[in-house]
């Protein structure tokens, strides 16, 4: 997704729910359970967790603001009865993939907190995307689908359910949030005068939703057009949106290398960097293989282009006026883990709650998932020899899913 941010032009939101990034105690309350139910990876799933199975507290920064102070033991996904809504951890990782007891040919795919992938709940389309919401845990998501001519679309912003009994039917009982069909339809259009072109969503630190329209595809140059709901319109520079931070505040990523921080609701530019200023030592072409936005700025991991291994993983921090305030290398990998080139066009990695880098790679022909601080030591989170189909519901991961 970072590698194909495209050329910005003008962006014209209108803002939708931009709830104040806010942990309510009821959310708290949702995810907190007796002792005993989840929180260390299941037996033999690759090297034990941690206390709250997110690794060791970040280095130069807080945390991405999912949650505050110590965590309470975590109710299973699976205890979410069925049409309910599933309640998330933010600053966790998901995996998404085939389920054990589902058709592992047409799907549907299933999400499971990597720490225990027997957790897991259905339906997910494939060729989906998912967005944890922060301020309660909900799963947005949507995929692409097809119209009645049979071309294909983006199909509306979800809010997710958990789904057991018609697995066909992906968004049985769930309202939608956004429907960017729809709203690049009454968009205004480009100078060309042709239609727009309906692209995709995101969502903010702050939890609002966002998408953006394709204007001018024909003959002219064409430009991104974002949009939220009720925001008055207002212009962007020309640069890619990475992701949407806290008050407006967006990194952004320029087609000559370069990542900044600006004000998405004013267009006001901050600070801005060199991808060879971020990142020690890496070639031309290089970009962040993933990012997150946190309370007080941003986390990039970076490296080598994405058709390069990448062992030696850097990651800095930036702050909200994109000053650069901590830089340093990930815990190295485990002995015997290798990593695959295609696994950048495939699998990009994530960051979670605290910082840590969480990896797809290979302990000989067996795929795993190494998790990696800012400091300490790596471990092997996950290995795919734990994956049974006689094992009900058990996720086998194809991507990981976080907060942005």
């Amino acid at each position: 997704m970072l590698r194909n941010a495209l050329t910005v032009g003008v962006v014209a939101t209108f803002a939708i729910g931009c709830a104040s990034h806010v942990v309510s105690s009821d959310w708290n309350a949702e995810l907190a359970e007796p002792s005993g139910a989840g929180g260390a990876p299941a037996a033999g799933s690759g090297g034990s967790a941690p206390a709250g199975a997110g690794g060791q507290p970040n280095e130069g920064g807080t945390s991405s603001g999912g949650s505050v102070g110590s965590t309470p033991p975590k109710r299973k996904l699976r205890d979410t009865a069925p049409g309910d809504v599933v309640i998330f951890d933010p600053d966790e990782v998901y995996a998404v993939g085939y389920v054990s007891d589902v058709d592992q040919y047409v799907g549907p795919y299933g999400i499971a907190p990597l720490a225990d992938t027997s957790d897991a709940v259905t339906a997910l389309p494939l060729f989906g995307k998912e967005h944890i919401r922060r301020t309660d845990g909900h799963l947005l998501y949507s995929f692409n689908g097809a119209d009645s001519n049979g071309l294909g679309i983006k199909l509306p912003l979800y809010e997710f359910r958990r789904d057991e009994v018609d697995l066909a039917n992906h968004t049985n009982g769930e309202s939608f949030l956004d429907d960017v069909v729809s709203a690049c339809a009454l968009a205004p259009r480009g100078t060309s005068g042709q239609p727009n072109q309906p692209g995709d969503y995101l969502v903010s630190f702050d939890d609002a939703v966002f998408h953006w329209c394709m204007q001018d595809m024909w003959p002219s140059t064409s430009r991104m057009v974002w949009y939220s709901a009720t925001q008055p319109s207002m212009t962007f520079a020309s640069e890619g949106v990475v992701t949407i931070g806290r008050d407006n505040r967006t990194l952004v990523w320029a087609q000559n290398d370069t990542y900044s921080v600006m004000d998405f609701a004013t267009g006001t530019a901050f600070a801005s960097h060199s991808v060879q200023e971020l990142f020690a030592g890496v070639p031309s072409g290089a970009y962040a293989l993933a990012t997150r936005a946190t309370a007080d700025g941003f986390w990039l991991a970076g490296g080598s282009p994405d058709y390069q291994a990448v062992e030696a993983m850097q990651w800095v921090r930036l702050d909200l006026s994109g000053a650069l305030v901590g830089s340093g290398y990930y815990a190295p990998l485990p002995a015997g883990v290798t990593l695959d080139p295609g696994n950048w066009t495939s699998s990009h990695p994530v960051i979670d709650g605290r910082g840590a880098l969480y990896q797809f790679a290979w302990i000989g022909s067996e795929t795993v998932i190494v998790r990696r601080p800012m400091s300490g030591e790596s471990d092997v989170y996950y290995r795919s020899s734990v994956y049974d189909v006689s094992h009900p519901h058990q996720v086998m991961p194809s991507y990981l899913v976080t907060a942005h």
